[in-house]
């Protein structure tokens, strides 16, 4: 209640000093004598009678001037003195902080998430259970990403039914980030809407809107909860890649590979070795500062992948070594991290361990059944191996969970490949062209739409394809046709694949 008057008497002392001083100056300066406060100072009737003689010739206007000036002075100081206290004689001994600005808590060194309590918009009390079971759900959802710091239930819930303000509820509970929605039912259908927001910056990073009808509340709980969630997750190491990048002058383990994560998505993405080069010294920077850093070993596992892949840097022949290397480490500090078992089962299957491989990707989702990059390499694994309805299954739960994920491509190549092992080029070309869109310097995806249009007689739009490719990869194509690097595990798939490469007019 006190600080409710506190901001009234701020309010109204505000309104009345602008205007009233604003007045005075305007009309003191005959700048504006149609004011409304000049208006007021020429009705007011002096008793000049009984004023001393040297007093009536005092122009009162000058005198309203002053003391508007005065009441600014006065009005400076207080803001100065209310908002800046002095500091203590001794800097050691913590300043009492404000009851109603509680200090604010430090950040974890992971990305820091708070889901405030859905607030229900049915008008209804009754409705309460859908939209307090949508936030529990999602909270238990999110402490899946062991990468993830994830307030608790008690914590959020008491915000319960109150005005939250994003950037307080922050400060107070020692987050970055903060997820919250809404929830109505009207007959037998439901909308549930949520928002991210960057507390730090108060920007948005991302909404949606579910529509769904109540035949079965509890699918309904699922489904929702879990399209959020595999929304909110890599939203969420996208800001802190910004975050880091800004903060560039930062040389701790968290910091460098946060920084070292976005060096090599633009590497992959432009198709500059360079870039990915560079990710890999900023990892092993990370890892000498600490050496448990999990998601640094993550990201230099898979920049080795990336220069596998494209043949880049020195040695690309020891680039899968390499990646295998940062991969035990990985083993050791969390085996059963979902990090570590997608980028272990993606090496397996590539090097042949075909079954291990997709046990550790399939093991991945039952730990995290919310990473949606888990899901997408899962399904390109199993296109990889000739398991074309599993592959699809996964690509399309993937592209429904989140159609708008920035690594979606693996979901549209993982078709690409289901579609080209069965012998339906034009399809395996229309899902490679969106792959493509997506990430357009890959080389997976060049490859299969040069082998489709090659098969499908379109020489002139294959030999565009490979001239491409050839620009960011050079020795791509040379190493599939040496047989360095497979796209299909199953020999007769590779067989169409370089058959197809051969006719659009490629050699080793």
């Amino acid at each position: 209640m006190e600080q409710r008057h506190h901001q009234v008497w701020h309010t109204i002392r505000e309104f009345l000093t602008h205007w009233s001083i604003a007045g005075a100056i305007l009309a003191a300066t005959g700048a504006a004598p149609e004011h409304w406060f000049a208006d007021v100072l020429q009705q007011v009737p002096l008793p000049y009678e009984a004023m001393p003689p040297w007093l009536r010739h005092v122009d009162y206007r000058l005198v309203a001037l002053i003391v508007g000036l005065l009441i600014i002075v006065a009005d400076t100081l207080w803001r100065h003195h209310g908002h800046h206290p002095a500091k203590p004689e001794h800097p050691t001994v913590a300043t009492a902080t404000a009851p109603d600005q509680p200090a604010a808590l430090p950040l974890p060194d992971k990305p820091s998430i708070a889901v405030l309590p859905f607030v229900n918009l049915s008008g209804d009390p009754a409705q309460e259970y859908l939209s307090d079971g949508i936030t529990e759900d999602i909270i238990t959802e999110l402490s899946r990403f062991r990468g993830l710091f994830v307030i608790a239930r008690n914590s959020v819930f008491s915000y319960k039914d109150k005005p939250a303000d994003v950037r307080q509820v922050a400060r107070e509970l020692g987050v970055r980030y903060v997820l919250e929605g809404s929830a109505r039912k009207s007959g037998n259908r439901a909308r549930v809407s949520a928002q991210l927001v960057d507390a730090a910056t108060g920007n948005h990073l991302w909404a949606e809107h579910y529509d769904r009808t109540l035949e079965d509340v509890f699918a309904l709980q699922e489904d929702v909860t879990r399209g959020i969630v595999a929304a909110v997750a890599p939203e969420l190491e996208e800001a802190e890649v910004a975050h880091a990048r800004r903060a560039s002058h930062d040389d701790n383990a968290v910091h460098l590979t946060w920084r070292a994560q976005g060096l090599s998505h633009d590497g992959v993405r432009k198709g500059q070795a360079a870039l990915v080069l560079e990710a890999i010294d900023m990892a092993r920077q990370a890892i000498a500062a600490d050496p448990a850093a999990l998601a640094a070993y993550n990201v230099l596992a898979w920049a080795q992948w990336s220069c596998h892949l494209y043949r880049w840097g020195p040695e690309p022949a020891q680039a899968l070594a390499a990646m295998g290397a940062a991969i035990e480490q990985m083993q050791r500090i969390d085996a059963l991290d979902h990090r570590t078992l997608t980028i272990s089962g993606v090496l397996r299957v590539v090097t042949g361990e075909q079954g291990r491989g997709l046990a550790d990707l399939r093991r991945a989702l039952e730990v995290n059944p919310n990473s949606a990059i888990s899901l997408m390499w899962l399904a390109l694994c199993e296109a990889m191996v000739g398991l074309g309805d599993d592959a699809r299954t996964h690509a399309m739960l993937s592209l429904r969970l989140n159609p708008r994920d920035s690594w979606i491509g693996i979901a549209h190549l993982a078709l690409a490949m289901v579609s080209f092992t069965a012998r339906d080029f034009a399809e395996a070309a229309r899902w490679a062209e969106l792959a493509i869109q997506s990430e357009p310097a890959v080389p997976f995806r060049r490859a299969v739409m040069i082998a489709c249009c090659a098969q499908m007689g379109d020489a002139d739009r294959a030999a565009r394809e490979l001239a491409t490719l050839n620009g960011f990869a050079p020795d791509f194509v040379a190493s599939l046709l040496r047989g360095d690097v497979h796209v299909f595990r199953r020999t007769e798939d590779m067989a169409t694949l370089l058959h197809g490469i051969r006719l659009a007019g490629a050699a080793a």
